[in-house]
C-alpha cells in the first residue's frame, strides 16, 4: 500500500494503518482518501490555483477525485494507473489527473470515501492524534511538533483535555461556560468556520451567525 500527502499535512499514522487493514480488499481496486464522487467543477478563474482552462479540461465537470492533500491505495491500483496512463491527456492537478485514469479504467476500479481524511475541525492535538482523524491540512511545522510530543491518554483521545477547554472558553463539568465573551465551544467554532467558507463575501449573514454563536456558548457537544 502506499499514501500520498503533502509537505504541509498531519498524518496519524495509527489510525491510517487502522483504516488500511480495514479496508485493504477494497483498496486493492479503490482509491481511498477524502474524495468526491461528482460534480465538481473545474476553476475557470485564471487567478485560481486550481485553474483549469477549457483547452486542457473542456467538459464541465470532474468526473470525481480523491483531494491530492492525501490520498491511499495499493500497488495493484499504481501499476494499472501506470499502464492505462499513455493513453489518458496530460492534466496539471495531479488528483484529477489519476482520477481521469481511474475512469478509463473502467469497473471494478473506483473511488472510496474514507472517513478521518481532511479533518477540518479545531487544531487540538489529541484531536488529530484520535482514531477517527487521518489527516488535516495546512498544519505548520511547529503544530506538528506539538501534536507528536503531545501525551494523550485514550480518554483524551476522544475529548478535549481541561486546558484546552479553558482554552478555548469550553464549559467546565457543571455545564457552564466560564466566559460570555470567550469563543464559544469547538462544535461552534467548526460551524462558524464552515459558514465563513461557505460565505465568504456575506458580512451581514457572518455577523447573525457569531450572534446565533453567542446565544448558544452555554452548550456542552
Amino acid at each position: 500500500f502506499f499514501l500520498k500527502t503533502d509537505d504541509d499535512m498531519w498524518v496519524n499514522v495509527p489510525a491510517l494503518l487502522n483504516t488500511v487493514n480495514k479496508e485493504q480488499a477494497t483498496l486493492q481496486t479503490a482509491l481511498g482518501g477524502s474524495c468526491r464522487v461528482t460534480g465538481t467543477k473545474p476553476h475557470r478563474n485564471v487567478k485560481s490555483k486550481w485553474y483549469a482552462s477549457y483547452n486542457a479540461y473542456p467538459q464541465p465537470t470532474y468526473p470525481g477525485f480523491c483531494s491530492g492533500t492525501g490520498y491511499v491505495s495499493s500497488l495493484n491500483l499504481a501499476r494499472h494507473v501506470i499502464s492505462v496512463s499513455p493513453d489518458v491527456p496530460f492534466f496539471h492537478l495531479e488528483d484529477v489527473y489519476v482520477s481521469l485514469c481511474i475512469q478509463r479504467l473502467g469497473k471494478p476500479f473506483r473511488l472510496r470515501p474514507l472517513r478521518g481524511f481532511m479533518y477540518r475541525g479545531s487544531f487540538l492535538a489529541c484531536r488529530l492524534k484520535s482514531t477517527y482523524t487521518i489527516t488535516m491540512h495546512q498544519v505548520s511545522p511547529q503544530r506538528l511538533r506539538d501534536t507528536w510530543t503531545a501525551s494523550c491518554t485514550r480518554v483524551h483521545a476522544d475529548r478535549p483535555r481541561l486546558s484546552d477547554r479553558a482554552r478555548y472558553r469550553l464549559p467546565t463539568r457543571h455545564g457552564k461556560s466560564p466566559s460570555l465573551s470567550g469563543r464559544g465551544t469547538i462544535r461552534d467554532l467548526d460551524r462558524k468556520r464552515e459558514f465563513q467558507r461557505r460565505n465568504p463575501n456575506n458580512d451581514r449573514a457572518q455577523r447573525r451567525f457569531s450572534l446565533e454563536v453567542a446565544k448558544k456558548k452555554r452548550r456542552w457537544f
